[in-house]
């Protein structure tokens, strides 16, 4: 995959440090035979715990080389997260930062090799688990975001590499493109970007800082950045910055994906593109996708604003209506269908499901969505019960749950993006007040309308009548 593109651009820029030092793509394959010197069988399942890092950087494309399927976690993630999935899926190796070791990763497992503040462990022999893992399994990617249950989504090189192909081809990414990280490494979208430019040859600056923080603007403006890539939250930032550092005569392109962005700062944004010259690209993506799925070049097609455009090249889109009948008039609402070689295999919940891969003819998005005269795709509502915030995708079902099985209440979640609605029938109680909910859930505040004292309809069967509620309250 991007291994096999690296030794092209030897004297090229692979990555550049928070601190500014320059990486060449020569040095970085020094770096990978050095960490892979220490790493000893392959297909062994490993944990990397990520951050936008180099030796991250390292640690992933070694362990890809050496065919060790990679489960990409949210160094954020709590102790008792962690310890679930280790009990889940019990990996022979872990890799992550030093400050972030618990005891039982302490007691599981011993070292095996350092680099820098970062750590890689070993499972010790009496807690090794054996297992079968599939030949083929390369990645396994959470979709759940702070939720973080033990549901991954199982992808093939194959998958990602026919996904990032198609990304460096609508992009037109070129060896001589640089962009910063703004997003995590464990995310989707974030995980794309690295790959999509590792294997263009291109230059990936490392940054873990936010944009409200100046070092943040100090890395982008001393590395010539070419092109930025956000979720809908990112560019919230960027408006209340007044766009001020963003535009510069580097810039040739943005791109957006993880969620719609509001009409007014969808506008806004791509009024300031035109004006610079530089292309904004607004993509649509899932997890289950590898994960991109579609894209439009806004500043080319003006009067597509809020379209997710057409589908990437050797892929197809369907609509098909209740009845699951094909839908081929323009704007006829239906459910969303992709084909295409990048469908994930397959969930994994714990290591016993880690030989199968399933093969998906078509992905159902659980997306509702027309399209117009022109072939361009608008998405238009929700089948499944998710939302997003600030890009990462939360499941309702299983935020009632946690909230249920938290405080013995019962609740109702719905909500739209960037917006999620928590209703019960209870009175207002200061045990589970939206502050106690807003750190369960790990979504902020702001995010988050709390209603107590509400009448909650039920179908005749019993259960909630989630469209009822979603058109009293949203």
């Amino acid at each position: 995959m991007i291994l096999e593109n690296l030794k092209k651009f030897s004297k090229k820029v692979a990555l550049v440090t928070k601190d500014s030092k320059l990486i060449k793509y020569k040095d970085l394959i020094q770096y990978i035979e050095n960490f892979k010197f220490h790493i000893k069988g392959n297909k062994k399942l490993t944990f990397l715990f990520c951050s936008n890092d180099v030796e991250i950087i390292i640690a992933y494309l070694s362990f890809l080389d050496l065919r060790n399927p990679l489960m990409l976690i949210d160094s954020t993630l709590d102790d008792k997260k962690i310890n679930e999935l280790i009990n889940s899926y019990n990996p022979e190796y872990i890799f992550i930062n030093k400050n972030h070791l618990n005891k039982k990763i302490k007691k599981m497992y011993s070292v095996n090799n350092t680099n820098g503040n970062f750590i890689n462990l070993k499972i010790k022999k009496k807690f090794l688990i054996s297992k079968k893992i599939n030949k083929d399994l390369s990645i396994l990617l959470g979709t759940s975001g702070s939720l973080s249950n033990s549901k991954y989504v199982k992808l093939t090189k194959k998958n990602i590499e026919y996904n990032t192909k198609q990304i460096i081809k609508y992009l037109n990414l070129k060896a001589n493109d640089r962009t910063i990280t703004t997003l995590p490494f464990n995310y989707s979208y974030g995980f794309s970007i690295i790959n999509s430019h590792l294997s263009a040859g291109a230059s990936v600056v490392l940054n873990n800082f936010s944009l409200l923080e100046q070092k943040f603007w100090k890395l982008y403006e001393d590395n010539n950045i070419t092109n930025f890539n956000g979720v809908p939250f990112t560019y919230e930032i960027l408006k209340k910055l007044k766009f001020s550092k963003f535009f510069n005569k580097n810039l040739k392109f943005i791109t957006q994906a993880g969620g719609k962005m509001s009409t007014k700062n969808l506008t806004e944004c791509l009024n300031l593109c035109i004006k610079n010259k530089v292309n904004f690209f607004t993509m649509y993506g899932q997890t289950e996708a590898s994960p991109r799925m579609s894209y439009v070049n806004l500043s080319k097609y003006k009067n597509k604003v809020g379209s997710i455009g057409k589908v990437l090249d050797g892929c197809k889109f369907s609509l098909h209506d209740a009845l699951k009948k094909k839908i081929s008039s323009p704007n006829v609402e239906g459910e969303l269908i992709f084909e295409g070689k990048n469908i994930f295999k397959g969930y994994a919940e714990s290591h016993k499901n880690l030989d199968i891969l399933t093969n998906f003819s078509k992905l159902k998005t659980g997306d509702i969505a027309k399209f117009d005269k022109d072939g361009f795709f608008f998405i238009t509502g929700r089948k499944r019960r998710f939302i997003k915030i600030y890009g990462v995708r939360f499941g309702l079902d299983e935020m009632e749950k946690i909230l249920d099985d938290k405080f013995k209440v019962k609740f109702c979640c719905l909500g739209s993006d960037n917006k999620l609605i928590i209703a019960t029938n209870h009175p207002y109680n200061k045990k589970y007040n939206i502050s106690k909910i807003s750190e369960l859930l790990k979504i902020r505040k702001k995010n988050i309308e709390f209603k107590t004292n509400i009448e909650i309809p039920l179908r005749s069967n019993g259960k909630i009548d989630y469209q009822k509620m979603q058109k009293n309250f949203t």
